[in-house]
């Protein structure tokens, strides 16, 4: 879990990305951002309200849009990226979930 605000948290529930209100704890919004019957990878929020998520079924990273979960941009990572971390406005580096290679892919922004 993330917390995005005073008022509302990030979780991830298998496939699917989960913004859940603090005061009811409900989910407030949801999307499905791997398809099949796949997990999604780690996950981070960033300071401008992006998140980062892993697919390692996909092979990419995709950034979205934290309050309405629309993807902004994607990276091909190749191999099974399962951790995934910003080290600039585009460039990211992640981690093989089955090999652990590390390797660094570049979002078109």
């Amino acid at each position: 879990m993330r917390i995005r605000s005073a008022s509302d948290f990030l979780a991830d529930d298998y496939d699917t990305l989960c913004r859940v209100d603090l005061k009811t704890m409900s989910v407030v919004a949801k999307e499905k951002l791997q398809t099949g019957s796949t997990f999604i990878g780690e996950y981070h929020l960033n300071a401008d309200g992006t998140c980062l998520v892993a697919r390692p079924h996909s092979g990419d990273v995709v950034l979205v849009d934290s309050e309405r979960f629309k993807e902004l941009s994607r990276a091909p990572a190749g191999g099974q990226p399962l951790h995934a971390c910003m080290v600039s406005e585009t460039r990211v580096v992640t981690r093989d979930w089955k090999t652990g290679r590390v390797s660094e892919t570049e979002f078109a922004i």
